[in-house]
């Protein structure tokens, strides 16, 4: 009856992925405890201090699954150089200093045909021993079906303090939302919520040439964009440049700050925001959001906006840089590539970042999800399920423990994200932080020619005319001056992170679509913004929004 049930349930599943599919994100430690628990006894948990884990001897095997694009061309020039994907740095540790032989038996180029081929393991009772999973969808359905193992006592008695300041370090109870009745089933990969940044991009050059000061309020960026379209900054006498670009991400990354200015929270298209009530209320569909469409429609309609925001990637930024055209645009840190991939266009072209201003004079905060990138799960029947707890001790202690090997491991020439070339991988929240301090601290002692680590490679590429280094992690000026100089204390963290209600799971895609429907009729003056908001509430909660809402307030209860 157990093997019909997840039969029928995962063989539902994987029709849905199909479908989806078709239709086109989710330090050198001391291995201490010598020959710590032969393999008769690793079934008995035991707890491991900063910079130790679990060393298997014998050593033990572990089959894995992994979303890699293992032909492209960093795992090309890695399996080049000597170390292909199946026998690199990362596998090798596991190997000499864990005493885990890692093996992949399922691995593919992209999440979708990942996920599928992860389902089509789960229904034929072959899935790899450790695995990712990309989606917590299914990740609630492993867990209905019992198939992958609980992690509860063996994490919470040999996570070491490395991995679990990693893990827990932000936001309030990260690791909750992974629990079902109290047990954990994953361990989440973790990656730095500073990521989550809004910036405001800008023609300094210009703001120079027309008398202009950096702008600190929403109403100093309309007038900044204003003065960009009606005083030629460009010189050309004509009437050919643009105030303020977002593109069609603008809800879900980076243009977020435009909605925090007035108090909407937006961030990522799963922000669930607290409510006066003391319960929590979907972010997009609260009356705060209302502010910032409101100053989108003005500036839409003043013609200070991209009229084509809805339908430009993130990509069509660069072109726009390249064609001396564009004043302002909102954007991530990492927005500073498409500035750098065209700087040839136009070398005299300076653009800073500022923080997203808010209303009075000062940066709107930041309304931010923990950051994380999936999570990895463990088969039911594994007998060794302690093995994954032992690989993250001894990953984050390569990288982030006080004794750690971060040069080693992190990047090296042949591949820029080595980090994430093994069969686990997660990043501590001061990862982009580091490199910006290093630099900065090196350049105030006068010894950054001597600098090493990734602050001293950042600093080579700085030195070498990479932009974007300059413009993201550079001692000055940079994305990363500014949240050294916020993070933490600016964030407002999520209330709800945790994996799709059933409501969810069955309507969530046509909800938001009702959602990103009527934002983008509001902003372009289609409908008002009072009466178009209220009118998608409305259809938002008969879609289902209501019941998602008591569902995920529920759970956020405990009840």
């Amino acid at each position: 009856m157990v093997g019909k049930k997840i039969s029928y349930l995962l063989a539902g599943l994987l029709i849905s992925c199909m479908l989806c599919s078709c239709g086109g994100k989710m330090d050198m430690a001391e291995t201490g405890k010598e020959a710590a628990n032969p393999v008769e006894e690793t079934s008995m948990s035991e707890s491991f201090d900063a910079g130790e884990w679990r060393r298997y001897e014998p050593s033990i095997a572990a089959t894995f699954g992994m979303s890699h694009d293992i032909n492209n061309d960093a795992f090309t020039a890695m399996a080049n150089a000597g170390e292909p994907y199946d026998n690199n740095r990362w596998i090798r540790m596991y190997r000499d200093e864990v005493g885990i032989e890692c093996s992949y038996k399922l691995i593919s180029p992209n999440a979708e045909d990942y996920q599928q081929k992860l389902v089509l393991a789960m229904t034929s009772g072959d899935l790899p021993d450790i695995f990712y999973v990309n989606d917590l969808t299914l990740y609630k359905q492993m867990v209905d079906a019992g198939v992958i193992a609980d992690l509860t006592e063996i994490y919470e008695k040999e996570a070491n303090p490395t991995l679990r300041g990693i893990v827990e370090g932000e936001g309030t109870d990260f690791i909750e939302n992974f629990k079902f009745d109290g047990k954990l089933y994953c361990i989440p990969n973790k990656m730095p919520s500073t990521n989550g940044y809004s910036y405001l991009w800008i023609r300094k050059d210009w703001l120079d040439k027309l008398g202009l000061e950096v702008p600190k309020t929403m109403d100093d960026v309309m007038e900044v964009a204003r003065a960009f379209v009606e005083q030629d900054p460009d010189g050309n006498g004509k009437n050919d440049t643009m105030g303020l670009s977002i593109d069609e991400n603008y809800t879900n990354f980076g243009s977020m700050g435009i909605f925090w200015a007035f108090g909407g929270q937006a961030s990522g298209k799963k922000f669930w925001s607290k409510l006066e009530d003391g319960k929590v209320g979907y972010s997009m569909v609260q009356p705060e959001m209302k502010g910032g469409l409101k100053w989108l429609q003005d500036m839409y309609k003043q013609g200070l906006l991209n009229p084509e925001f809805s339908t430009q990637s993130f990509n069509d930024i660069g072109p726009m840089i390249a064609d001396n055209k564009l004043g302002m645009f909102y954007g991530c840190h990492w927005y500073a590539g498409q500035i750098n991939g065209v700087k040839g266009e136009i070398p005299d072209a300076e653009w800073i970042p500022i923080l997203a201003p808010g209303i009075d004079g000062n940066p709107a905060p930041v309304y931010a999800s923990v950051d994380m990138n999936g999570i990895y799960c463990v088969r039911a029947d594994y007998e060794h399920p302690e093995a994954l707890i032992a690989m993250f001790n001894a990953y984050t202690e390569k990288l982030f423990g006080n004794d750690n090997d971060f040069e080693n491991y992190f990047a090296c020439k042949e591949n820029g994200n080595l980090w994430q070339s093994g069969p686990v991988n997660m990043l501590a929240a001061d990862v982009d932080l580091k490199p910006h301090r290093e630099m900065k601290e090196a350049l105030e002692n006068g010894t950054i020619d001597s600098l090493t680590g990734v602050g001293g490679s950042y600093w080579k590429y700085i030195q070498d005319g990479d932009l974007s280094y300059k413009l993201m992690f550079g001692p000055e000026g940079s994305c990363f001056e500014l949240v050294d100089e916020t993070y933490p204390d600016i964030f407002i963290w999520n209330s709800y992170q945790g994996a799709p209600t059933p409501t969810q799971s069955e309507r969530w895609s046509s909800m938001q679509e009702i959602i990103d429907t009527s934002y983008i009729k509001i902003i372009t003056g289609e409908e008002d913004v009072d009466e178009g908001f209220e009118k998608m509430v409305k259809q938002w909660n008969a879609a289902g929004g209501d019941k998602v809402t008591e569902e995920v307030n529920a759970i956020v209860s405990g009840n």
